[in-house]
């Protein structure tokens, strides 16, 4: 068995920890019949991006421009002409945990032959007034409405994918970003409003062609850029994460946050199920755990995991799976998978809120610490095909002492061992997660 050596200093800050284990859509889906609301807060994600929110569709109800606002030709400023029902009973259960809403103003991708909502607005102006009240509803009270204080809004998702989800053509979406950005910063300044939502850090032409257009003449306002991809190698996302802080930094964005709001593994689009077999399994939590390693070592500001939605667990939901069915309008029990615990146990690390120094020359493992200075944690997957035995060495703390957690095939972040001195050995089985929690004193 192959032995790997870990160094740990909790007394050498790195950095703040990132909220970069959030996720797509909230707790409460399958038309409100599925409820994760206590698995949500449980693994503490901070962000729920919506799209695809109850798919496909948004189901005629949820959070899409078409669903809210149903009728093009009615006025914009009449609360007659929306339809907030469902969408307000959906953010509500989100802000019943600890995440934050990115709410994506536009469309879900439409994957049928025949496109319904995914046509470029004919009116630019008009779409943005929509969007303005939109965002009134949910933070300034308007239309009998709330204030819900989101922060994040998010114009349009993936333009650049083609007719799934900009069914025209795609040079016209930055024009359509900078009129609909630049009157929404007028309306709200202290909002953050931005785009593309783009469908990978390697779409450069449709990038360059974004900052172009932005960039001429009055500068549109970007307080993030969005991307997306489905890597199978951890650190290649660490790696496109650079590549859009880059193209912040050529472009005079330097304080525009760089978000990663879809993310999964996917090995070939052509063959999706034997993906969709890894997301679900030991495998997929062990790359779930090594891309948010990778994340917080980025550039990246927030990430969000596609996706949350309990319906889709055959799919690209590796964190739930529906219990036995139920009828009558009753909840269906959801169970927690495990990819799951990769999420709970980077948030361990999260809430002590600095991250400290952690070493591993070794390749086959990816590794984090943090501390808040009585306190400290230790994140290592092992996303590999092979057993590996770790020496931990701890410095920074007196007189530490560990309580060690295995997400493995027979554990589901269960402790399974106390360390009572600063260096230890953990047997890790392949696709193995540890989570080394740590008290002493500095």
């Amino acid at each position: 068995m192959m032995m790997l050596s870990v160094g740990v200093d909790f007394s050498k800050p790195i950095a703040a920890m990132k909220p970069v284990h959030g996720v797509n859509n909230g707790p409460v889906t399958g038309h409100f019949q599925f409820d994760a609301t206590e698995h949500f807060k449980e693994a503490g994600f901070p962000f729920s991006r919506l799209h695809d929110s109850e798919y496909p569709y948004g189901a005629g109800e949820f959070v899409d421009i078409s669903c809210v606002f149903k009728n093009f030709t009615l006025p914009a400023d009449d609360p007659k002409s929306y339809n907030f029902t469902f969408t307000d009973e959906y953010l509500k259960a989100i802000l019943e945990t600890p995440a934050k809403i990115i709410y994506r103003l536009g469309q879900t991708i439409e994957h049928a032959p025949i496109k319904l909502h995914v046509y470029p607005p004919e009116d630019y102006q008009k779409w943005a007034e929509i969007a303005e009240h939109i965002i009134r509803h949910y933070n300034e009270g308007w239309a009998d409405g709330y204030h819900m204080n989101i922060a994040y809004w998010e114009i349009w998702n993936e333009p650049d994918l083609g007719p799934q989800c900009w069914a025209g053509d795609r040079r016209d979406y930055p024009h359509f970003y900078k009129q609909v950005a630049t009157h929404l910063k007028k309306c709200f300044p202290n909002l953050k409003i931005g785009g593309p939502a783009i469908t990978h850090a390697a779409a450069h032409e449709f990038i360059e062609h974004f900052f172009e257009v932005l960039t001429s003449g009055d500068r549109a306002p970007l307080d993030f850029f969005s991307w997306h991809g489905y890597e199978i190698d951890p650190k290649k996302s660490s790696a496109n994460a650079r590549v859009i802080d880059n193209y912040l930094k050529k472009y005079g964005y330097d304080k525009t946050q760089n978000i990663y709001d879809e993310w999964n593994y996917v090995k070939s689009w052509d063959n999706i199920a034997e993906s969709y077999k890894v997301i679900s399994s030991l495998m997929g939590a062990a790359h779930c755990a090594g891309t948010l390693i990778e994340l917080q070592n980025s550039p990246c500001d927030i990430a969000a995991y596609y996706d949350a939605q309990t319906p889709f667990q055959h799919s690209y939901c590796g964190l739930f799976e529906a219990g036995q069915p139920v009828v009558h309008g009753k909840k269906i029990e959801v169970l927690k998978k495990k990819p799951f615990y990769a999420f709970k146990a980077f948030n361990q690390l999260y809430r002590l809120g600095t991250q400290a120094q952690a070493s591993c020359k070794a390749n086959e493992l990816y590794t984090l610490a943090a501390a808040d200075g009585c306190d400290g944690a230790v994140l290592i997957s092992n996303f590999t095909q092979e057993a590996v035995e770790v020496v931990l060495s701890i410095s920074g703390f007196e007189r530490v002492k560990s309580a060690i957690f295995m997400l493995d095939d027979t554990h589901d972040l269960e402790q399974v061992a106390t360390a009572l001195k600063p260096r230890m050995i953990i047997s890790m089985p392949k696709n193995a997660v540890c989570l080394v929690k740590c008290t002493g004193s500095v």
